[in-house]
């Protein structure tokens, strides 16, 4: 039931997006390919694809090997995706909002700072509850490279935010 409301939640944040591009006149096409033209995001999208691409149809979530491999697609979707990246878009917008400019997109981004926020709190309890109920998982390998991980999906956030805003 959660999943489908966390679906209900990003088709409503597409839709929002959308209806924000007309309204203040951007080519939804333009915005939706960004991760083409912009290197920053196109950076972010090549290190998604890379770590979230790892599912077939046949994957089974049996072996330690593909719990450990479901695990760090969650940290890269939880933690990095929607825990980190999002963050410096957010701040931007609501700056300009504590400013009384763009109110409206400003309304928007705390509605969706709050969603995000609580998909990124479902994704670290998922998490925690597999390095309980399967602690044989979680090794120090694993662990290393998750942080090398989320270090990795921090430093391309740290250029990305470099990138719209130059000026700090």
């Amino acid at each position: 039931q959660y999943l489908l409301r966390k679906n209900f939640e990003e088709s409503l944040h597409n839709w929002t997006v959308a209806v924000c591009c007309v309204a203040y006149n951007l080519h939804v096409d333009e915005v939706a390919e960004a991760y083409k033209n912009i290197k920053t995001i196109k950076d972010k999208n090549k290190f998604a694809s890379q770590a979230l691409s790892r599912f077939g149809p046949d994957f089974n979530i049996e072996t330690k090997e593909n719990k450990q491999l479901f695990l760090k697609n969650m940290v890269v979707f939880y933690m990095v995706v929607e825990g980190t990246w999002f963050f410096s878009n957010f701040a931007l917008i609501m700056s300009l909002g504590r400013q009384n400019k763009l109110t409206g997109l400003y309304d928007q981004i705390n509605y969706t700072l709050r969603d995000e926020s609580i998909h990124v709190e479902f994704g670290v309890n998922v998490i925690n509850k597999i390095k309980e109920e399967y602690p044989s998982v979680w090794t120090k390998p694993l662990q290393e490279e998750l942080l090398a991980t989320v270090k990795e999906g921090v430093e391309i956030e740290i250029e990305y935010a470099k990138e719209i805003l130059p000026n700090g």
